[in-house]
């Protein structure tokens, strides 16, 4: 039992200690209102020392405007065992407090825990961060330019209206929890994705980035986009904030000013690296300060960021024509000393050139409530003019009245005095343009009279080709006429005298080994016989051997196996005299049993062409093997030539200068086809012939 009773006594010991550790007011009482225990949180509420309040009543505890609603939640939850939560008011503190029943070793309530928090610091933070939230949007959905919110993983937390209508969404519910790759092309989500997982890994901003998109209307835009990281209080990267400015317009001036354009970049970099010095410093400050809740604080970062980092000027500022709230870049642009100094100026007086425009921009806004990209003159503290587009809003209380107006201020000096350059530029060009045209009228009439000449001149060169090449082929005819005629003869006149030689020595020989063969039985030739006998023989294979090179000449000049082979036999037999007479190895493969040709003259002259091109490869290839293709390709026979030899090094300065390559592609030409050769050094040759089947020689 002593046990037990000190165990019990060291729960309750513990109990104790953590609920005086506790910053919210506690107090564990009976279930008729005395009480047990109440911690140092809830003595210190009250304004009493925390061992007065042990056994005491909550009649004499509790402050009386709260102790009837305590004394009857008790009742409550006393009956029904559950546990309530209510607001009260002590002293005039709003708190939010809770009666929750304890249960010991039975169903019935055996004792009620009083909590009670103070509210006032609770909404005051509540209050702050709905005031700080609805103005961060109202600047978000009325900046021109793109403004959004990222997690890590890049997929889209917040945006503003210019960059949902980028997007084409409706509403900001289209796009959260939607990465660039459901919006964009791959390459393009990519190239953006890459961007932010640079930025949340190394925790470093991107400035001022060049980005190309395509918007809702199919046009390419271009952009310069910011990137920077999002922590929290420790520094962990929570996402990506990012503010992207469409540049197209710029982009296009620039194109045709180049000084404008480089004068832009120099103050791009210069407001870049203001930029970077400025979100380090905001960095800073914010690091300094302490908020009350984490949202808070990252909501508050978010607008400052927006805010201190826009390129453009971000101001309110009265109806009375006082500045309540500026940017430094508004200070940069006026050219004041410090942010002080231009809050106390008289808006209408000291900015505008002409003062009325400020009242005309007063009455637009408090009709329309809204005006984007009002043209204003302006001037900065020197005196210098400048002009820019405003963006602003008209903020109202709750009776409809104007009490401030909210918004930016772009400077568009810059690209108003080049869209003047332009112009100028412009009209001079007309000028030079008109002065061109005229002057190129008139070289116009004396090309057109050296046109017409030349057309002449061209068409008398086309009439000559055509009588040169017409008279060519009547040469190929004349000349194959002619191989006909000598291929005859020597066939016909020179064979049958070398036939009769052939008999004749036959004849001679067989009556000179008669006369000298000895007389009687064992007779025989004489050795002057022999010798006789041997150059008889002799003369007889000189004979033969003249004979079978008479047959090839005839052969040569004209094949009659072309009239009973037909071509593709003819290729064949040819190829065989070919590998047999040089030892390259020479093939020929078909894709048709049948060649289709009109007349022995479109035959006899692929026949020429394949000769001609076995002797190159004989004489000039240093070849060991060739083969022939023969084929038909859509109404077309190709015949295909090929080597494995050294190849040449320039085809088309050899096609020129060979006279052999020069006649087979006149010979194609002929036949109304054509020749190409493809060849590399080191890598052989290939000759293809297309003639189309059933022409003929013109």
């Amino acid at each position: 039992m002593q046990n037990h009773h000190e165990s019990h006594s060291d729960v309750e010991a513990t109990l104790h200690a953590f609920m005086d550790a506790c910053p919210q007011e506690l107090c564990l009482m009976t279930t008729d209102g005395h009480v047990l225990f109440a911690n140092k949180a809830f003595a210190v509420a009250l304004g009493v020392y925390a061992d007065r309040l042990s056994g005491s009543s909550i009649d004499a505890v509790l402050p009386h405007e709260s102790l009837e609603l305590v004394k009857r939640l008790c009742a409550e939850t006393v009956r029904t065992g559950k546990a309530v939560h209510f607001d009260e008011n002590w002293s005039g503190r709003c708190r939010e407090s809770s009666l929750s029943p304890v249960f010991e070793g039975s169903s019935a309530v055996s004792k009620l825990l009083f909590c009670s928090t103070e509210l006032s610091v609770r909404r005051r933070t509540e209050e702050l961060f709905t005031g700080e939230r609805d103005l961060m949007r109202v600047l978000m959905d009325h900046l021109p330019d793109y403004v959004f919110l990222k997690d890590t993983q890049s997929r889209y937390i917040l945006s503003n209206l210019s960059h949902l209508r980028v997007l084409r969404a409706k509403c900001l519910e289209e796009i959260v929890g939607k990465t660039d790759f459901d919006f964009f092309p791959p390459e393009v989500a990519a190239r953006f994705y890459a961007d932010e997982e640079h930025v949340v890994r190394t925790g470093q901003p991107i400035v001022n980035a060049d980005e190309e998109i395509i918007d809702a209307s199919g046009q390419r835009r271009y952009l310069l986009t910011t990137r920077l990281p999002v922590k929290d209080p420790q520094g962990q990267i929570l996402g990506t904030f990012a503010i992207s400015r469409d540049v197209t317009e710029e982009k296009r001036i620039n194109q045709a000013l180049k000084e404008a354009q480089e004068d832009l970049e120099r103050k791009v970099q210069g407001r870049t690296a203001a930029l970077v010095q400025a979100n380090a410093e905001l960095r800073r400050e914010i690091a300094d300060r302490k908020r009350v809740e984490g949202v808070l604080r990252a909501f508050n970062k978010k607008y400052q960021t927006l805010f201190e980092g826009s390129k453009d000027v971000v101001f309110i500022s009265s109806p009375e024509g006082k500045f309540l709230d500026i940017n430094p870049a508004g200070v940069e642009l006026y050219a004041y000393d410090s942010k002080e100094e231009l809050l106390k100026i008289d808006v209408t007086k000291d900015l505008y050139v002409h003062p009325a425009d400020r009242q005309q921009f007063q009455e637009e806004l408090t009709r329309c409530g809204y005006v984007k990209d009002y043209e204003m003159l302006l001037k900065r503290k020197d005196g210098q003019q400048l002009v820019v587009l405003e963006t602003a809003i008209a903020v109202r209380d709750d009776k409809g009245n104007v009490i401030a107006y909210q918004g930016f201020t772009r400077d568009i000096t810059e690209r108003k005095r080049a869209e003047k350059e332009l112009q100028k530029a412009h009209v001079e060009l007309e000028r030079r343009v008109r002065e061109r045209t005229a002057e190129l009228e008139e070289a116009n009439k004396a090309l057109q009279l050296e046109i017409a000449e030349r057309k002449r001149a061209e068409q008398g060169l086309r009439t000559s080709r055509q009588r040169l090449r017409h008279f060519a082929g009547r040469l190929q005819d004349v000349r194959e006429e002619e191989k006909q005629k000598i291929a005859r003869e020597i066939h016909d006149e020179l064979g049958q005298v070398l036939t009769g030689l052939k008999i004749d020595l036959s004849w001679l020989s067989k009556r000179i080994l008669s006369r000298f063969t000895r007389p009687g039985r064992g007779g025989g030739v004489t050795n002057g016989a022999v010798e006789i006998g041997k150059k008889l023989e002799s003369m007889s294979g000189l004979l033969d051997a003249t004979m079978e090179i008479v047959r090839r000449i005839s052969r040569e000049l004209r094949p009659g196996v072309l009239e009973h082979l037909g071509l593709l036999g003819t290729l064949e037999w040819q190829a065989h005299e070919f590998e047999t007479r040089t030892g390259i190895t020479c093939t020929v493969s078909a894709d048709m049993q049948e060649v289709r040709l009109r007349g022995q003259d479109q035959a006899l002259a692929v026949f020429r062409i394949f000769q001609e091109a076995l002797t190159n490869v004989a004489r000039h290839a240093q070849a060991s093997e060739v083969k022939v293709g023969l084929s038909e390709v859509n109404g077309s026979l190709v015949l295909n030539i090929a080597d494995n030899g050294k190849g040449i090094q320039d085809v088309e300065t050899e096609c020129h200068k060979s006279v052999g390559l020069l006649g087979m592609r006149e010979r194609a030409i002929l036949l109304g086809g054509d020749l190409t050769i493809e060849s590399a050094p080191g890598r052989g040759t290939a000759l293809t012939v297309r003639v189309p089947i059933g022409s003929g020689l013109p």
